[in-house]
């Protein structure tokens, strides 16, 4: 029930405020997996992360065909390219080297870095444009797949958060075109991604008994179920809360996570 209701949170705000359920499922099972006395408590919110991420960025992509406001050659293009990092990236998170103190710095410092273009604010000019300027060329497409699928793998999130940036800040791409693509890319990305980790032996078991490699099914499905709820709230919620109130209070709390994460493995 505990589970539900934290998936429920996390849609509300997922819903609101556009963020990836990476950022929100990520803390919560590293933290769930760690104080479960869990044994490679990384790898497991990685790849249990990963899985919850997949289903919530199919949801998202589904209901944006239904609006006819997907890219989907370019989508598939950037989220095929994007296989190759999770390559990458499954190779630096299985060595020995990369421990819970790695995996925190990383994440942190995402959760900071959204916290801040948060209470930034952000300018939409160019947020309702959702024509077909901009295109990506093939180096292109490479450079923002890799990189998007390596974050995605090293710290259990969609890969948005370098995605989007790179189109529509370096390549000039319109907002929601850079959005359309990276939500596209990422059901791929988050796919081939769990896809590795559930194919590994792991050396110690989960919370619940129901798991597959690394991905608790057992774990992930109570927070997925209150996912898609919350985020069907969310929604409703965006035409009668300002949403500047909940991007403060998303960000305040995403710094709290993040002091918390690096406090927790540094001192």
């Amino acid at each position: 029930m505990l589970l539900i209701v934290v998936g429920l949170f996390a849609g509300i705000l997922a819903g609101m405020l556009g963020v990836g359920g990476g950022l929100i499922f990520t803390p919560v099972l590293f933290f769930l997996f760690k104080g479960a006395g869990v044994a490679e408590p990384v790898l497991w919110t990685i790849a249990s992360s990963l899985f919850c991420t997949f289903v919530a960025s199919s949801t998202s992509v589904y209901r944006q065909f239904r609006m006819r406001n997907l890219f989907i050659k370019e989508g598939f293009l950037v989220g095929f390219m994007g296989i190759l990092g999770t390559i990458f990236g499954r190779q630096i998170i299985t060595q020995p080297f990369y421990s819970e103190r790695e995996f925190s710095l990383i994440f942190s410092t995402l959760l900071i870095y959204t916290a801040y273009k948060f209470l930034k604010g952000t300018k939409n000019p160019t947020q309702t444009n959702l024509s077909d300027d901009g295109q990506l060329t093939l180096n292109k497409t490479l450079l923002i797949g890799i990189l998007g699928g390596f974050i995605a793998t090293i710290a259990g999130v969609g890969g948005g958060i370098v995605m989007v940036p790179l189109m529509t800040l370096l390549f000039a791409l319109p907002f929601l075109k850079g959005v359309s693509i990276s939500s596209t890319a990422i059901v791929i990305i988050s796919f081939s991604a769990f896809f590795q980790l559930a194919l590994l032996s792991p050396t110690s078991l989960g919370i619940s008994a129901y798991s597959v490699g690394y991905i608790d099914f057992g774990t992930v499905f109570p927070l997925l179920l209150g996912t898609i709820i919350g985020a069907n709230i969310g929604v409703l919620l965006t035409k009668k809360i300002n949403r500047r109130v909940f991007e403060i209070t998303f960000s305040l709390m995403a710094i709290a996570v993040a002091i918390r994460m690096l406090w927790g493995v540094f001192f």
